[in-house]
């Protein structure tokens, strides 16, 4: 009898191992989702007011701007502040846009760490703005939807149809720490992108004198109307 209990437990031993083996989820389930961070503010509003017809054609040719974050956001208030104030030492002193995009702009780390993942989703870069701000690729709707994993639908407003993104575009977190938005992921309205590939006003020298700007012209001329920091 001891010797069938002894059978009977060494052939149930390994069942519970088994099971669970069968019952674990993967370690790797969620990591994906959890590494993934939505771009707020890039949806467009007029989907809300319109009807979605049908899904975009995958073969439908893109282009998109990612722009890039400001560094030292802190530091480029009070430069701001201080450069636009008559009371302050620093007023009037501009800054060249070299000087500018080397000190507040993005770093050459930060563009390679955005290129590097959309030409892995099989996008192409097309241009880099000179003050890294802005990264241009092209691509296909399909590729476009897998790279900032969204949907994205023809949709029709009165008369008028266009296309858009369903839902805020998201990103790879160690991508979207750098990413300011996305432009192009909807032709509702035309893009303008002046103002962001303006680091400076084009003629500012360094400890400029003469003339000068108003606080809302240098945001403007820095593009520093919604800052960002890495």
């Amino acid at each position: 009898m001891k010797r069938v209990m002894r059978f009977l437990v060494a052939a149930m031993a390994p069942v519970p191992i088994v099971a669970g083996i069968v019952l674990a989820p993967p370690a790797n389930a969620s990591t994906s989702a959890q590494s993934m961070i939505a771009m707020p503010h890039n949806v467009n509003a007029a989907i809300s007011r319109s009807t979605r017809m049908g899904d975009l054609t995958d073969s439908t040719m893109m282009s998109v701007a990612v722009s890039l974050k400001l560094r030292n956001a802190a530091g480029l208030r009070t430069f701001l502040t201080a450069v636009s104030d008559p009371k302050s030492p620093q007023y009037r002193h501009y800054l060249t846009p070299a000087l500018f995009a080397a000190k507040y702009g993005p770093t050459a780390a930060d563009v390679a760490s955005v290129t590097r993942y959309l030409t892995a989703q099989g996008l192409r870069v097309r241009d880099v703005s000179a003050n890294r701000q802005v990264v241009d690729v092209n691509g296909s709707a399909a590729q476009i939807k897998q790279a900032f994993h969204t949907g994205i639908g023809t949709y029709r407003q009165g008369t008028r149809r266009f296309y858009a993104n369903d839902t805020a575009p998201a990103l790879p977190a160690t991508v979207a720490r750098v990413v300011s938005g996305i432009s192009g992921l909807d032709n509702h309205a035309v893009r303008h992108t002046l103002a962001t590939r303006m680091s400076a006003p084009a003629k500012v020298t360094p400890h400029q004198t003469a003339g000068g700007f108003t606080p809302s012209q240098l945001q403007t001329a820095y593009n520093t109307t919604s800052l960002g920091s890495a």
